[in-house]
């Protein structure tokens, strides 16, 4: 008999924190799961690891393959997954003991294909986790598209702030070989899917800050991979779901944080990068601006891009000054867009996220 949730757990390299995240699995008060532990050619013991409670508990299936990448890991836990319903868990993260029994009033009656998470991605510096008992609350019984890109509650990226019925998205598939930013082509192919969506406010997920992890480890290399997938998303809003220019330049603006970090991180590391990958960067933000019609970042940007594709880098202090009195003047208005928008609340919220550097798509309280 098929289990009602697949858990797809992609595991390289985290040893240290691998016990935590799967005896958390194990812990869940909801016990009808599995697990598919995918070992992408860890070198640190992380398989044995799997081994060892696959051993112990059949609800753990483990594959072992070579290294290939995330996306290749989920590909491989995607293709043999039983379950009624699927959700991503990092190898290094946790769920709550109610993780997935939160989740049963709302997916029971067969009302949804998809269920959207609020607060996204729950910060945790791993020092323990509340034993109490997670208030749920639905947000938006019929998400639209609107809601699930535009509206206050939207995401943008981070495959494990939600979960999915199988019938429904259980052909889709990670773009190989991305390595940045993959959840984010993941995501909007699901949102080209014919389904219905519910938006629940529920701490179900606890990720774990790591300075060494993929995402904490960011780098100039980053870049392109990130503008990548901003393009792909572009095709998506305009061909996929058929809302041309218009939406692709709402889009950006509601979600400037990633690519704009990623340029910022670009520019000052530039010099780590050979011609080629400067000029593909370069190329790539030209890319963004004829598809949307005018630059969507602060335009000192664009300034230092140019400057670096062509070798006049040494005027870049000076952009860069004017560059931080751009970015200051833009974040204030972006605050004022979210008060005028969603209220002193919602904005009050981004502004004590900035200022905890909790990121920007924690809760805001």
């Amino acid at each position: 008999m098929s289990p009602f949730f697949s858990i797809i757990i992609p595991v390289y390299n985290v040893a240290p924190y691998l016990r935590e995240c799967l005896d958390s699995v194990i812990a869940q008060t909801f016990t009808d799961w599995e697990a598919i532990c995918v070992d992408d050619g860890s070198t640190d013991g992380s398989g044995a690891i799997l081994d060892e409670y696959a051993a112990k508990d059949k609800r753990f299936r483990v594959i072992h393959q070579k290294n290939a990448g995330v996306s290749a890991a989920r590909n491989a836990a995607l293709d043999i997954a039983s379950g009624k319903w699927f959700l991503f868990l990092d190898g290094d993260d946790v769920l709550r003991n109610d993780g997935l029994e939160v989740f049963l009033p709302n997916i029971g009656d067969d009302s949804c294909d998809g269920i959207l998470v609020h607060p996204y991605i729950p910060y945790w510096n791993g020092s323990g986790i509340s034993p109490r008992k997670i208030q749920t609350s639905v947000l938006v019984e019929n998400a639209t598209k609107e809601d699930l890109i535009f509206g206050p509650y939207a995401a943008n990226g981070y495959v494990i702030s939600r979960i999915y019925k199988r019938t429904a998205f259980g052909h889709l598939r990670f773009s190989l070989g991305v390595t940045m930013a993959e959840d984010v082509c993941f995501w909007f192919d699901a949102l080209c899917v014919s389904a219905r969506w519910k938006i629940l406010n529920a701490e179900y997920y606890l990720y774990r800050q790591r300075v060494d992890s993929v995402c904490g480890k960011k780098s100039p290399e980053d870049c392109e991979a990130v503008l990548d997938s901003v393009l792909y998303a572009f095709g998506r809003i305009s061909d996929g779901m058929g809302q041309g220019q218009a939406g692709c330049i709402r889009y950006v603006r509601r979600w400037p944080f990633s690519p704009y970090e990623y340029i910022l991180i670009f520019v000052a590391r530039y010099r780590e990068l050979g011609a080629e990958h400067r000029k593909a960067v370069w190329l790539k933000a030209e890319a963004i601006e004829k598809l949307l019609g005018e630059w969507p970042f602060p335009r000192f940007l664009k300034w230092d891009l140019w400057l670096i594709n062509h070798n006049l880098t040494i005027f870049l202090p000076v952009f860069g000054l004017v560059g931080y009195i751009d970015g200051k003047l833009a974040r204030g208005i972006r605050l004022l867009n979210h008060l005028r928008e969603h209220g002193a609340t919602f904005a009050l919220g981004k502004i004590k996220r900035q200022l905890l550097r909790q990121g920007e798509y924690a809760r805001a309280k």
